[in-house]
């Protein structure tokens, strides 16, 4: 019989099973030393011994088995559902994957764009007190004069870009978990 579980279920369940699972493994005997009959260090006999570390061992194996199960649920339903965010119809596991991995490289293009343009505006201001001397120095020089001005420092201005990709991350961000949270309820998988 296949159990129907939720992907909040299934989110909340993995959060358990991973805290358990890495507290079984690091409290868990998975072998032993025997000397005679007896386990060297706890005393029993040799046979109690090797049941409780297959025991142990399956325990976590069947844990370890039972969140790649959830994962897979999990996958799947993300896989198959979509979400609208920002614009964009995608899978959920496209959103999760754009948060992850996509949302982090726009981030920091985002921040170098801001360093750049803040750097370029500072030289810009000295480039233009610059030509500012230079136009007095030729004012007498009407050819001279003519060259200069075609010369006129200006700023290639990606404030529309940047303004465009903060929005978009922001607007991302601010979506996504509210609409996760909206859609996990509904969405159940078989285990």
């Amino acid at each position: 019989m296949t159990n129907q579980i939720s992907a909040s279920r299934a989110l909340s369940t993995l959060k358990t099973l991973s805290t358990n699972i890495g507290n079984q493994i690091s409290s868990s005997k998975f072998s032993f030393i025997k000397k005679g009959n007896k386990n060297l260090e706890t005393g029993k006999s040799v046979k109690d011994s090797i049941v409780e570390v297959e025991n142990s061992f399956k325990s976590v194996k069947d844990k370890i088995d039972e969140s790649f199960r959830l994962r897979q649920g999990l996958n799947e339903i993300n896989y198959s559902n979509t979400m609208q965010i920002s614009g964009k119809t995608m899978s959920i596991l496209d959103a999760l994957t754009y948060k992850h991995y996509i949302i982090p490289q726009l981030k920091t293009l985002l921040q170098q764009m801001k360093i750049e343009q803040s750097r370029l505006i500072n030289q810009y201001k000295n480039e233009i007190v610059n030509h500012e001397k230079r136009l007095t120095d030729a004012k007498d020089n009407e050819a001279l004069l003519n060259v200069i001005k075609s010369e006129e420092p200006a700023i290639h201005d990606v404030s529309d870009k940047v303004n465009a990709l903060q929005k978009e991350i922001e607007d991302f961000e601010m979506n996504f978990d509210i609409l996760l949270n909206e859609l996990n309820p509904g969405l159940k998988f078989n285990l």
